[in-house]
């Protein structure tokens, strides 16, 4: 069977690898090798999703290449900006502006209690 070189075995494959790169403690340097020989890898696949994402990552590389550098991610942003947007779907809008600041609050400093 793994002969058969089918494109879902090469998929998981690729996905595997990029997994990788982020779950090991690469300095800056390593990680900008292993993602652009990953990069070379996925334009290689014969797979167009991953070619077109291997494209992308190769545009954002220095931005991805933060995270090597700062370990740090937008990860609390994001969930931030989630609840936000629940907050604003749960009440169909606001018709003022100070109501929708003081839910925003309310939820906020609800998830920031620690017990």
């Amino acid at each position: 069977m793994s002969k058969m070189n089918l494109k879902t075995g090469r998929a998981y494959r690729l996905k595997l690898a990029f997994q990788d790169i982020y779950n090991r403690n690469y300095t800056v340097e390593i990680a900008e090798g292993e993602f652009k020989e990953w990069i070379q890898w996925a334009v290689r696949s014969k797979l167009p999703e991953f070619k077109s994402v291997a494209k992308t990552i190769g545009s954002k590389l220095v931005g991805i290449l933060n995270y090597f550098e700062k370990r740090l991610t937008n990860a609390v942003l994001e969930g931030t900006n989630s609840m936000i947007q629940s907050i604003k779907s749960r009440a169909r809008g606001y018709k003022k502006m100070e109501n929708f600041k003081a839910m925003i609050y309310l939820m906020n400093s609800e998830h920031c209690i620690v017990g």
